[in-house]
């Protein structure tokens, strides 16, 4: 969700964020000429930015409590100083601070009026405000989601909302003040700490405070009587029956005085849909029975997939079904609960995850749809093969399906320096690049790395190196690598077709 709400910002706060994020990489000044190639400006328009952000940095730091010191000159460059969660402070600040994104958060936080009333009140023109719902429209159909134009609020089913609303919050605010102004902070940590008890689970404080937001976003829509539609299947996930007679649920429900079935069946789904609260013995043992007894289609599902992966693909060692079934179950449920959102629970979106090989993708897809099995939860494909994906990558090498590449040593270097070698570039590209690392011998290798180029002025992919390797080798491997590859995969495409 960070790019998403990125791309919403004003084009000068884009730039100024921009610059902070640059500024972290480097030791001491960053010259305007560096700012001026990676964001693609001229150096008068990088000046400009620059200037803007010492205003926005001495509006943050008369309103934090830690301070940033910026320093600017002509011919050094930028130089920013402070803590690293400082720096992240004024990250929120900037975003916080954007027109549309202070829109976005008043709608997530029900503080929105009818368009005129708004725009008058927070001296925003009807033309602003039109420009920043048009920024909406791409981000929220990706929940299938709209915006109510009149009275600038969310329109779609009331789940979709509440887990848009809990993901933009807490990409926000997760290092943040308390974005919930009439929800007491203390109490609903306390309530966690309850469930977390009666489950049996010990929860970290990221956990914890995880589970701190969605509880408040659900008391903060239900209080402003935004409730939860009735979904006829729930029922066969959560064992709403049995659960009400536990003493922490019969406590929280009289604390907070929800007495709606809905309610209770949408948290406790949220609860069940990830995947650490299987950490808990009782908690994982409860579900999976359940389910298993109610021979639900996410159960059977998850019975199919384990099934046929192993019979396409490779056996799962005994010790580690435990976790295949359990990640597959979890997003299974979550495909069911919301299907067609391309955001996980955690607000990564899985329709932009670029880091596993096409070749997998591609025979994963096909291994959804063979699937022998009639359930709606197959339509969400793409989800479920970057899914599937993550787990074929914690077994095995996510390239597997790629074409090999092999890459031949030749060079005086002794035999332990080679072997060293050898591992590093297996450390350094094996999640990249199906790789082979051998010794040049037959002549058959794809790449080869040298210490005496003269010897091979015919081959084609030669690389001069000295040991150990500096970044350059590294980077020029890693083209020639992406090279062959794109190279391998057209010849394989033009062959199948």
């Amino acid at each position: 969700m960070e790019n998403e709400l990125f791309n919403l910002l004003e084009t000068k706060n884009q730039m100024i964020y921009q610059i902070i994020h640059l500024s972290r990489c480097e030791n001491e000044w960053l010259e305007v000429q560096k700012i001026s190639n990676e964001l693609s400006l001229n150096e008068r328009s990088v000046q400009r930015y620059i200037h803007y952000l010492e205003e926005v940095v001495n509006e943050f730091n008369v309103s934090s409590k830690n301070s940033v010191e910026l320093t600017y000159s002509k011919f050094k460059g930028l130089g920013i100083e402070s803590d690293p969660g400082t720096i992240n402070d004024l990250k929120t600040f900037i975003i916080s601070s954007d027109v549309t994104i202070k829109l976005l958060v008043d709608m997530c936080l029900i503080r929105t009026k009818p368009s005129r009333q708004y725009s008058e009140e927070n001296y925003i023109s009807i033309y602003s405000i039109r420009k920043s719902l048009d920024k909406f429209d791409l981000l929220l159909n990706k929940f299938n989601l709209s915006v109510n134009r009149l009275d600038l609020s969310f329109s779609g089913e009331e789940k979709n909302i509440r887990i848009f609303t809990y993901i933009v919050l807490w990409t926000i605010y997760k290092n943040d003040k308390w974005p919930f102004s009439y929800i007491s902070e203390e109490k609903i940590l306390r309530s966690v700490d309850i469930c977390f008890e009666g489950i049996g689970f010990q929860a970290t404080k990221v956990h914890r405070k995880q589970l701190l937001f969605m509880y408040a976003v659900c008391l903060m829509r239900n209080k402003k009587k935004k409730y939860i539609e009735t979904h006829e299947n729930w029922g066969e996930y959560v064992n709403i029956d049995i659960l009400k007679k536990d003493a922490f649920i019969i406590h929280e429900i009289d604390n907070y005085q929800v007495y709606n079935e809905n309610e209770l069946y949408f948290i406790l789904l949220v609860v069940e849909l990830q995947y650490r609260m299987f950490k808990s013995d009782s908690m994982k043992k409860r579900i999976l029975l359940f389910h298993k007894e109610k021979q639900t289609d996410v159960f059977r599902l998850t019975e199919e997939v384990m099934k046929s992966f192993q019979e396409q693909f490779f056996e799962i060692p005994e010790e580690r079904k435990d976790v295949f079934f359990t990640y597959c179950f979890c997003a299974h449920l979550y495909c069911k609960i919301f299907p067609g959102v391309e955001f996980d629970i955690n607000g990564h979106n899985i329709e932009n995850v670029k880091y596993f090989s096409e070749n997998l993708i591609s025979h994963l897809k096909n291994f959804i749809g063979n699937l022998d099995f009639q359930t709606d939860i197959l339509q969400e494909k793409v989800f479920l093969s970057k899914t599937y994906a993550s787990i074929f990558s914690y077994f095995k090498s996510p390239n597997s399906y790629d074409p090999r590449i092999i890459i031949g040593i030749d060079s005086e270097f002794p035999f332990l320096v080679r072997e060293n070698l050898k591992a590093n570039l297996k450390r350094k590209f094996d999640h990249s690049f199906n790789l082979l690392v051998v010794e040049s011998e037959s002549g058959g290798e794809d790449i080869l790395i040298t210490s005496m180029p003269s010897l091979y002025d015919s081959h084609e992919h030669v690389c001069t190196i000295n040991y150990p390797l500096n970044e350059r080798d590294y980077s020029f491997l890693e083209a020639e690598l992406t090279k062959l590859q794109d190279s391998y995969n057209q010849n394989t495409l033009r062959q199948a077709l």
